[in-house]
């Protein structure tokens, strides 16, 4: 079981944030950023209409991955709040919005991220990709992951190994 309280100033996170959600990850997508790259499906539950002191609980299973993402308004990346988590019984871990309000977890530990790992495995990627920390974030968890079909036979030769098996 996770469970997220909203706390500090009354009122919801509308007036701060333009959009607030949270994801169930599963997978990284490269070829997109923002909320695009992390595979997984949305929790409804979670919106700028969360109101303090409102608690979400949501029924998961350990090792799961949530992804909590607000984008401030007006628009100012610095505003904007992250916090990966890895449900884990027992656990807890707080997260501190910009306008000062707290979301308390219980359920979950934070999952720490830098942007090394983007910059290392998608050199090639522009702005809009290394400094999104959603982007930054999957790159560091997932690694990289070819955007388009990888043919074993050209791995093969070029990593020097045959993909016949010989009984």
């Amino acid at each position: 079981m996770l469970t997220l309280t909203l706390t500090g100033k009354p009122g919801n996170l509308r007036t701060d944030f333009h959009y607030f959600w949270g994801k169930w990850v599963r997978g990284f997508d490269p070829a997109h950023h923002c909320a695009k790259c992390l595979v997984g499906d949305f929790e409804r539950a979670v919106s700028p209409m969360w109101e303090s002191k409102q608690v979400l609980a949501f029924s998961c299973r350990p090792g799961e991955i949530f992804y909590l993402c607000g984008v401030a308004e007006p628009y100012n990346w610095s505003k904007n709040f992250h916090l990966p988590l890895e449900i884990a019984p027992g656990e807890k871990a707080l997260g501190t919005l910009s306008n000062g309000m707290q979301i308390s977890v219980v359920g979950a530990k934070e999952i720490p991220f830098t942007a090394t790992s983007a910059k290392e495995l998608y050199p090639r990627r522009d702005f809009r990709y290394l400094s999104c920390r959603n982007f930054q974030f999957a790159a560091h968890r997932f690694g990289f992951v070819p955007t388009s079909p990888i043919d074993p036979q050209s791995i093969s030769r070029a990593i020097g190994q045959s993909t016949h098996r010989y009984s």
